[in-house]
């Protein structure tokens, strides 16, 4: 994990206490300056566990080669072979923990680049209803 995300969750870990999990209203827009660009804001649609992303920042739009503000990713990325997304969201949801996956140079935008994505769940009790995601270029 590089260093921005190294912050990022040390950010997370502050927010969340001796708590299972922060709230998402327990960070403030300001405060993910050093990160804007590369988060995504996904919210967990239940009850089917849909993920929804409610803002995705340029740079991560950029690496997918479109927005999908207001889009589901079950829609988005199954339907291009991109199922493993999901299910990383997924799995997150299930451990209501950070979930840290590098994925190997895959084509995003036409180019080749391999990308590190930190998951970071929040929600009250175990139950997630928010994912931050932090994502940069390996390397």
């Amino acid at each position: 994990m590089n260093d921005r995300l190294s912050a990022l969750r040390a950010l997370w870990e502050e927010r969340r206490g001796d708590r299972a999990l922060p709230e998402r209203r327990d960070f403030l827009a300001e405060e993910f300056r050093p990160w804007f660009g590369h988060l995504c804001i996904v919210r967990v649609e239940e009850p089917a566990a849909r993920f929804r992303v409610t803002l995705a920042g340029l740079e991560v739009v950029r690496y997918y080669g479109r927005d999908l503000t207001g889009r589901c990713l079950d829609d988005e990325m199954s339907v291009e072979g991109f199922g493993w997304v999901v299910e990383s969201y997924r799995e997150c949801v299930r451990r209501a923990a950070p979930y840290c996956a590098s994925v190997p140079a895959l084509a995003f935008n036409g180019t080749a680049m391999a990308l590190n994505r930190l998951m970071l769940p929040c929600g009250r009790d175990c139950r997630v209803d928010t994912v931050i995601v932090g994502i940069y270029p390996a390397g």
